[in-house]
């Protein structure tokens, strides 16, 4: 980019040249796919926080990840690599990037089918899928790092620290060869039975714990006081004027207050 700037301004280059430079190219292309990512990972992450929580949400998504690793085997074209990439094929991998913030869903897995089913080969389609996380990795990191300043999750010695970022280093680097391996032979449709799997025990375990459904009159619940106790809760009605009940849904309870 440097390079191109330089020669942009001497005059040797012009703006049509920035798509003839695979490495400009490439660079650019990172930028455009960055861009929805960003969009959505900033109006949607309050949201995707709560998702998290939401035990039916990640076996569902977990069941979508194994359809589009699954989908892998039905593509038999060769693909083309990343001087043919276009930008709209770019915004449309970022735009897969940024809806991976729903629990359930792999980023890796989901960029890497969208670019084979928009076209890219094997080789092009992991490596701009790695590429383009690391902005998102980056900006996530920043954004974590800057709500935990002065809370007590932040007060980590700095051994500790280190040691988990080598961990995770290491582990992430033959995970990521193991991932290349397997998408370069064209066995990524592979890791689907574990996702159909891991995704259907979790809705069973989310149905079973569900089917524990009560209702409770005067249960205490944490926040609330007990009964009898005569503290009036804020938005509550004042005891002996109305009635609360609260239903138990596991693992979330809800409260209805009754006025009389």
């Amino acid at each position: 980019v440097v390079r191109f700037g330089g020669q942009l301004f001497k005059g040797q280059a012009a703006w049509r040249d920035l798509w003839r430079d695979p490495d400009l190219r490439l660079a650019t292309l990172v930028v455009m796919g960055t861009i929805p990512t960003v969009i959505l990972g900033l109006f949607f992450k309050p949201l995707a926080d709560r998702l998290f929580s939401s035990t039916a949400l990640v076996g569902a998504m977990l069941l979508i990840t194994g359809l589009l690793l699954w989908s892998t085997r039905w593509i038999k074209r060769p693909g083309h690599g990343i001087g043919q990439t276009s930008g709209r094929q770019a915004l449309l991998i970022g735009l897969v990037q940024g809806l991976a913030i729903l629990p359930g869903i792999s980023r890796s897995g989901a960029t890497i089918v969208t670019g084979l089913w928009a076209g890219l080969d094997r080789a092009t389609a992991t490596r701009f899928s790695f590429i383009l996380s690391l902005p998102a990795i980056v900006g996530a990191t920043i954004l974590v790092a800057a709500d935990a300043i002065g809370t007590p999750e932040a007060a980590v010695s700095l051994p500790a620290m280190a040691a988990g970022m080598l961990a995770a280093g290491g582990v992430g680097y033959l995970a990521l060869r193991f991932l290349v391996y397997m998408v370069q032979r064209s066995r990524l449709f592979l890791f689907a039975p574990y996702c159909w799997l891991l995704g259907i025990v979790t809705l069973l375990k989310f149905y079973k714990r569900g089917r524990k459904v009560k209702w409770s009159k005067g249960r205490r619940v944490q926040g609330l006081p007990a009964s009898g106790t005569g503290q009036k809760v804020e938005g509550l009605p004042a005891p002996g004027t109305g009635c609360c009940y609260f239903l138990t849904f596991r693992p979330f309870d809800f409260g209805l207050c009754l006025l009389p």
